[in-house]
């Protein structure tokens, strides 16, 4: 009888075994179709799985793929976890790689004096917004100052100024990279770091047209090359570009620029 007993309970164990085993299996399957790697199961694994795409996004197993490719910050997700979001940032870690003879630079002095061209009213994200007729700014190269790169940020070197445009803060920043892969509009370069000088501007295809939507965009007239004594500076495409081994730091150029597009950094 004591044998019996035993018997059972061991084909039940076997029984519960296999049908683990099996749920496991089809639930490998399930993902393998979906073509999710680990690192992308993880991240849908924290998300609530509402599909409201207010991050952008069509559905969470698209928005976890675009974290998992660091195109994304999981915080993006409206309504995930206190938790969930603690647990992401104590694991998913960031493979950016320290340089320090990079900085970044913002390239857009807009904020406030670039027009809005509608009035946005939804969440904060510079992503959200970008996919939204190129976001709110008259001009579609404008910084959108939701602070996506600020969240991007490891080291607090971000922060949106009160003019509504991100700025960085050059004794902080590691010329990591990583906030250079979350602005939507790529307004946000490496630069050596010696380099003092910079156009602050990224619409290089309306030139004159620029004013109608931003007081400080370049027009590409060219006035800042006239005036470098030191040949730093050449026009390519209409576009003003300085070589920071030429410059001299003597600063004519920014006196030079009309809109005051040319900045120190």
């Amino acid at each position: 009888m004591q044998t019996e007993v035993i018997l059972s309970i061991v084909i039940a164990l076997a029984i519960v075994l296999v049908v683990i085993g099996f749920t496991l299996l089809i639930s490998f399957v399930v993902l393998k179709s979906k073509k999710l790697d680990s690192k992308e199961r993880f991240i849908h694994s924290l998300l609530p799985e509402l599909d409201c795409e207010k991050c952008g996004c069509g559905n969470c197993e698209q928005f976890a793929k675009e974290v998992a490719e660091e195109k994304r910050d999981i915080s993006e997700c409206p309504y995930i976890l206190k938790a969930n979001l603690s647990k992401a940032e104590r694991i998913i870690k960031k493979g950016y790689v320290n340089n320090s003879n990079y900085i970044a630079c913002v390239l857009c002095k807009g904020g406030k004096n670039c027009k809005d061209k509608y009035d946005y009213i939804g969440q904060e994200y510079c992503w959200t917004k970008d996919n939204l007729y190129s976001g709110h700014k008259a001009c579609d190269h404008a910084c959108l100052g939701c602070g996506d790169c600020v969240r991007a940020c490891r080291y607090n070197a971000i922060f949106i100024n009160e003019n509504g445009v991100a700025e960085i803060d050059r004794t902080k920043c590691t010329g990591c990279g990583a906030c250079t892969e979350a602005c939507p509009n790529k307004l946000i370069v490496r630069i050596p770091a010696n380099q003092s000088v910079n156009v602050l501007c990224s619409n290089f295809k309306e030139k004159v047209a620029i004013k109608n939507k931003c007081t400080v965009g370049c027009t590409g007239c060219g006035m800042c090359q006239k005036v470098c004594p030191a040949d730093a500076i050449t026009l390519e495409d209409g576009k003003p570009v300085i070589d920071p081994e030429k410059c001299i730091h003597c600063n004519k150029c920014i006196g030079a620029c009309p809109n005051g597009t040319i900045s120190r950094l």
